[in-house]
């Protein structure tokens, strides 16, 4: 039986190694990392390690080495479903339900990861031509070195020649489209390679297989850059450039360096930083800055000092305040204007880019600079500018750190003015003026649901459309809906999963993606929101591939949310 890859992630995500291990083996704590003598053969001087924030296990006398599911497999004798079935079991998850269509689609994606593979290997072999000569050039005037192309596996696609390639080996054109490498056009009578005369980025997932490409132009075409689109593979807000070659850099430098393109990370790299990693966006994603905590408790974004350095600063403070915990953060090292970390070290050497970083900006600081820098001149645009600040500090979910924030921004605004400005709000969520809309049964244990079932004409496509923006955004979503008693959705397992997010909206501290997709799943509705967290659904629902704002997206919850809440549709829950 397979399962999803991002299953097995979340069962490792949720249980610490060593807790595991430590049940069978007495652990020691040996800096970052645990030592025991080995469970598998016999030995007096340690040599059995285990690493919680690399997942494995490790023995450098008998030479194994495994992750959680491995070490219930050898010492328990267990098959891999059983450990699976376990381990879930005590990370608070439910199994996924492998029909023959998901064991079918998984065997798919894999047939297509070969295929990407295929075409790697093509713009390798490809850059080594005659063909790509000025792709070459380009590098040696960037001092990019051979090593370096290698690690990054650089290539070169040419002018219409992939289709061919990929024939001689078996792939036709529908699946070339499948994975982004060709498009189709309604004035076309063929499909189009995507990616002619270009520089070839591969882009690969956590475990360094290649799922897309960046592609960047060697002539004077737009767009200088061009990505893959998004595909069964790739969606590119949930990976970052970079990862699979920076990944253990970063864990062993306890530090990671944000940049915006691809030239940067393959730069910094080079010089010696190799936890650089990029977004493949103009914005960093919720599941991005996930992705980063996850490495480092507090990332550095390296940006210009210019108005769109600040400008970019501003996106990710947005999108990472409601879900900031305690220890997590981020930072912003500002370059000086018009430079990137690339240029900057190679005009001035990576000793140039060091106290940059050093003196990076705390993330609260830059929300405070946001509002108060230049200096507000008149009582009005002093209290403008707090009120900004109030609705910032109310979008953080946690309370210990809003608490935190509204100590230092209250007496900072005392110290800087001499005055004592309305307290910010410190205490749960039932402050938040967004949530103030839905009804207060929805606290109620014994909450049942009955009513009017009858739909408006065609409003399945809307209802998924809807639950697949709730489930992509739930803070937005929710806030954008408010009361949710007015519809009732057809399906009964998708109603009771609608349901539940608003349940969510009122007992949980946060209502970040993370947090309510837990809840969910510990609700046993796991399978239900599986069925809209997928590219496919987001294609659908018009946000797959887009960096819509929070406004836009709500917009376009409140669009959706119009059309089904009409009076036929009307159901209000009863209490047992």
């Amino acid at each position: 039986m397979a399962f999803p890859p991002q299953f097995l992630d979340d069962v490792r995500d949720r249980l610490v190694l060593s807790d595991i291990i430590g049940r069978h083996v007495p652990l020691k704590r040996k800096g970052r990392e645990w030592t025991a003598c080995c469970p598998f053969h016999q030995e007096k001087t340690p040599s059995f390690t285990v690493n919680d924030e690399k997942g494995f296990y490790h023995c450098f006398g008998c030479g194994k080495h495994g992750d959680h599911f491995g070490f219930l497999m050898e010492t328990e004798a267990m098959t891999f479903m059983e450990a699976v079935k376990t381990l879930a079991e005590e990370a608070g998850l439910t199994l996924p339900e492998i029909r023959p269509q998901e064991a079918q689609r998984l065997q798919e994606r894999k047939s297509l990861g070969d295929v990407m593979e295929l075409a790697t290997k093509f713009f390798e072999v490809q850059l080594r031509a005659p063909e790509g000569e000025a792709a070459r050039g380009y590098l040696q005037q960037r001092g990019i070195r051979g090593e370096t192309v290698k690690k990054f596996r650089l290539g070169f696609a040419p002018q219409g020649a992939l289709e061919a390639a990929m024939a001689q080996r078996g792939v036709n054109q529908d699946t070339l489209v499948k994975l982004g490498l060709m498009r189709r056009y309604e004035d076309r009578p063929k499909p189009v390679e995507l990616f002619r005369d270009r520089l070839m980025f591969p882009i690969m997932d956590r475990a360094g297989k290649v799922v897309a490409f960046g592609g960047r132009t060697l002539g004077a075409g737009e767009p200088k850059y061009l990505n893959s689109p998004e595909t069964e593979l790739f969606s590119k807000g949930r990976l970052l450039y970079g990862l699979a070659q920076g990944r253990r850099a970063a864990l062993d430098a306890r530090e990671v360096i944000v940049t915006e393109g691809y030239m940067d990370v393959i730069a910094l790299a080079q010089a010696g930083l190799a936890q650089t990693l990029a977004p493949l966006g103009t914005a960093v994603t919720e599941d991005q800055l996930r992705l980063l905590w996850r490495l480092v408790p507090t990332p550095t974004f390296a940006l210009d000092g210019d108005r769109a350095g600040r400008a970019a600063a501003l996106r990710a403070v947005d999108r990472a305040l409601p879900l900031l915990k305690p220890g997590l953060s981020l930072k912003f090292a500002w370059l000086p204007e018009g430079e990137d970390p690339d240029s900057l070290i190679k005009r001035r050497g990576l000793g140039a880019l060091t106290p940059i970083l050093q003196a990076a900006t705390p993330l609260s600081e830059v929300v405070w600079q946001s509002h108060f820098d230049p200096r507000p001149a008149t009582p009005e645009a002093r209290a403008g500018a707090w009120q900004a600040l109030v609705r910032d500090v109310e979008r953080l979910n946690d309370a210990t750190v809003r608490a935190t924030f509204t100590a230092d921004y209250e007496a900072r605004f005392e110290g800087d003015y001499g005055v004592r400005q309305l307290a910010l709000p410190t205490t749960g969520r039932q402050e938040f003026r967004p949530w103030k809309k839905i009804p207060a049964y929805y606290r109620r244990e014994d909450l049942r649901w009955s009513g009017d079932l009858r739909q408006p004409p065609n409003s399945l496509g809307l209802e998924h459309m809807l639950m697949t923006l709730l489930v992509d955004r739930p803070e937005t979503a929710i806030a954008a809906i408010g009361d949710p008693g007015q519809v009732r959705l057809s399906d009964a397992k998708t109603n009771e999963l609608f349901q539940l997010f608003f349940v969510s909206a009122v007992r949980l501290a946060s209502l970040d993606k993370t947090t309510v997709h837990s809840h969910v799943r510990d609700a046993g509705l796991g399978a239900t929101l599986a069925q809209f967290d997928s590219n496919t659904m987001r294609t659908k629902a018009g946000i797959c591939g887009t960096e819509l704002s929070e406004q836009e997206f709500s917009t376009k919850v409140m669009d959706i949310w119009g059309k089904l809440a009409a009076p036929a549709t009307r159901a209000r829950p009863r209490l047992r």
